[in-house]
């Protein structure tokens, strides 16, 4: 009965773990797939040792050995990995989701910018370089030379046409003193050819950054509405 029960554990380590992978919520270069597949293999040993079938036994002693190499791997890969406090604010506000390996690849793409008062980040019409995240400062966002609204730090620039060939739908300006991080056009292209952990990361957190602006676009036109009713109110 009790080798019933490790089988059934091993079991389950297998399949939430490859569900975990499959559905996003894990990603294979990091120690906890590596450690379902470990504890997986382990259970299902045990459970064999009152029904032992040698190719079974080989495949779980396959997958405990590699599953071991693969944490050991991490662990070498991870333990001189440095980020500054810039880097980490970075990926703690749009890529929490990143294991430290992609998180470390993403930046290496990229480059931090400095950012004087009046600098144009994206110019109406015309592409934009890349995916720019405002880490300081903030800027100004203008249609027609209408200034529509502003972009505070901790914000995506750019993320409407960055992987396309659409021109900007806006002219953003840095609106004082400040520093974003830029991800060019070929880096976002290759990284989201070669890299699924990362596109998957970008997409979600350039999505949510659509999602987040159009909700205040729409309050501020809302408002604007109100605002206009309640001046035709007084003026009648």
């Amino acid at each position: 009965m009790i080798l019933d029960v490790f089988g059934f554990m091993g079991v389950a380590c297998y399949v939430l773990g490859y569900g975990l992978l499959q559905t996003g919520v894990l990603n294979g270069n990091g120690y906890i797939y590596a450690f379902f597949n470990m504890f997986g293999a382990a259970f299902t040993l045990i459970s064999l040792t009152g029904a032992f079938n040698l190719w079974s036994a080989l495949i779980q002693l396959f997958f405990l050995t590699f599953s071991v190499i693969g944490t050991i791997r991490v662990f070498i890969q991870t333990r001189n990995l440095r980020f500054s406090d810039e880097e980490k604010a970075l990926l703690s506000a749009k890529f929490q989701s990143l294991s430290l390996l992609a998180g470390r690849k993403l930046l290496n793409h990229g480059e931090w910018i400095n950012l004087q008062k009046g600098d144009a980040i994206t110019t109406q019409g015309e592409q934009v370089r890349g995916l720019y995240f405002l880490a300081e400062g903030s800027a100004n966002v203008q249609v027609d030379g209408i200034e529509i609204t502003q972009i505070g730090a901790g914000e995506f620039i750019g993320e409407l046409t960055c992987m396309s060939e659409d021109p900007a739908s806006a002219t953003v300006t840095a609106a004082r003193v400040g520093r974003a991080f830029l991800l060019g056009r070929e880096a976002l292209s290759n990284l989201s050819t070669i890299d699924s952990e990362i596109a998957a990361s970008l997409t979600v957190g350039m999505h949510g950054d659509v999602s987040s602006k159009l909700k205040r676009a729409n309050q501020v036109k809302v408002e604007g509405q109100n605002g206009a009713r309640g001046a035709a109110a007084s003026a009648a």
